[in-house]
């Protein structure tokens, strides 16, 4: 089967954010002390799913959906509904969090996006998380094409024995007790944590293994 996510530039998208004052003027910077928003993006992302094994191929190994009736445009900033939605995704998987080699975050670099994705996180790694990198940096909040973009982007770095660091965002674990990848980190084969939350309380993790 053929997957395939896009996002082209929408203008009542674009305005919309603005009035949220949600529109970064500085680029994105998540779960840094200077965060201020999104940069929006386009992408087209396509991905093949059989049920061959092959060699090498990441696995999609556990997922989980959760609707947050929080709030229409944010995650409940205790982290706890973020939590439920990985914990669900990890049990599927059947996994330990310790086991989890790496943690795609979502990173959207909005102040309560941010506050609870990293309370969430803490709530299920505590306080020594794996490594974290985020990918909207390098393209933007590309919105419907997010989440197979990130996918395709952590599985080819990860595949390639790495993944990303964005050098002086959150160089440090601040306020939110995040710390992205500061360069390129060697990850081993192994369980890689995704996750994706959304407006409206759409929130998804995923957990994919190259193990």
């Amino acid at each position: 089967s053929l997957v395939v996510g896009t996002e082209v530039f929408n203008r009542m998208t674009a305005l919309g954010f603005k009035g949220l004052e949600l529109l970064s003027p500085h680029g994105m910077r998540p779960f840094d002390k200077d965060r201020r928003g999104i940069v929006l993006g386009e992408a087209c992302a396509a991905v093949v799913v059989g049920s061959e094994p092959k060699a090498d191929a990441f696995r999609l190994i556990g997922s989980a959906n959760l609707c947050d009736t929080h709030g229409v445009s944010a995650a409940n900033p205790d982290g706890s509904t973020v939590a439920a939605v990985i914990n669900g995704a990890l049990e599927d998987a059947g996994i330990a969090p310790s086991q989890v080699r790496a943690v795609k975050s979502h990173g959207t670099a909005s102040l309560l996006n941010d506050e609870a994705e990293a309370a969430g996180l803490k709530r299920v790694f505590g306080e020594q998380l794996p490594p974290v990198c985020a990918l909207k940096p390098f393209i933007g909040h590309v919105f419907g094409a997010c989440g197979l973009a990130e996918l395709v982007m952590m599985c080819a770095a990860a595949g390639a024995g790495f993944i990303p660091g964005t050098p002086g965002i959150s160089p440090t674990t601040g306020e939110l007790g995040v710390m992205l990848t500061q360069g390129a980190t060697p990850v081993s084969r192994g369980a890689l944590l995704l996750n994706y939350f959304g407006f409206g309380g759409n929130n998804t993790a995923l957990v994919v293994s190259n193990g």
